[in-house]
């Protein structure tokens, strides 16, 4: 349940994906009984919900390590409003702790578990957002037991890392929190003949590039075979329809246009335009 006009968005025509981790037996037959319940927003929605996990995949505990730690960050590269934390390991897991450092130095504590149990996992919810400015970095701790002193411990004998199953190991915490939501219309009017000097492909690196497309009077952008129209804040900013990100686009001295920076969540990636004789397919 979320804060009053608050909420998250599923687009019309998503797919909602759950990916459900078993763990049996062999030979023992198990019966499910997973359910789904979904609350509509039933007010005016102001704010809109993300979530990202702050993790570590390349972790190794030693065999018999009582105490191992393992740590993760993210920085925030926009102000946001965190809502809640929910520490994910599995049976080694020992304790976690969340921590905040904001851009003038300061640290502090946001959610200390000491004892933190696989067999009871759960969402910690902050009784007020905590607003958090742009250039916070949010560091997870996390510590693992996989000695013969726990009882849960399938082998201590195991160099234990990243896995699926629970015999493996997870270091993940998630982080549920607010941005304000998202234009949902056209909010300026812009003259289309503009949109020629941005047509083309920009490439983040050689693996990741993305199409700029105009068709008619409206500008597309296009990667993966996945296109969506970009919708005009002002002549150089743009809202991906149906999402919360903005995307700039940047000219030289000259005006003419080099790349386009965007904000994916509380993310910053930087897109460079590619020379005209490079831009076709």
């Amino acid at each position: 349940m979320w804060p009053a006009g608050t909420a998250k968005k599923i687009p019309a025509g998503s797919n909602v994906v759950f990916q459900m981790h078993y763990s049996k037996r062999r030979g023992e037959v198990a019966r499910d009984r997973t359910s789904v319940a979904l609350i509509f927003a039933t007010a005016p929605v102001e704010k809109m919900v993300g979530t990202r996990s702050v993790g570590n995949q390349l972790f190794a505990i030693p065999p018999r390590a009582e105490n191992h730690e393992v740590t993760a960050c993210w920085t925030y590269q926009r102000e946001v409003e965190l809502l809640s934390f929910m520490p994910h390991m599995h049976v080694r897991g020992k304790s976690m702790r969340y921590e905040i450092v904001y851009p003038e130095g300061r640290r502090e504590t946001l959610l200390d578990v000491p004892r933190y149990s696989f067999h009871w996992q759960t969402l910690y919810t902050l009784k007020k957002p905590l607003r958090v400015p742009s250039g916070s970095r949010l560091i997870v701790t996390a510590h693992f037991d996989n000695s013969e002193r726990n009882m849960h411990n399938p082998d201590p004998a195991k160099t234990v890392r990243h896995g699926s199953a629970t015999f493996d190991e997870m270091m993940i915490g998630f982080v549920n929190y607010v941005i304000p939501k998202p234009p949902e219309r056209l909010v300026a009017s812009v003259d289309a003949r503009i949109y020629d000097a941005y047509v083309g492909r920009y490439e983040f690196d050689p693996a990741v590039v993305l199409s700029i497309s105009k068709v008619g009077d409206k500008l597309f952008a296009e990667a993966g075979g996945h296109r969506v129209e970009l919708l005009p804040v002002s002549e150089t900013t743009f809202v991906p329809e149906g999402t919360d990100s903005r995307l700039t686009f940047q000219k030289d001295e000259s005006g003419a246009v080099t790349g386009f920076v965007t904000t994916q969540n509380d993310k910053l990636v930087s897109f460079k335009k590619r020379p005209a004789s490079k831009s076709n397919p």
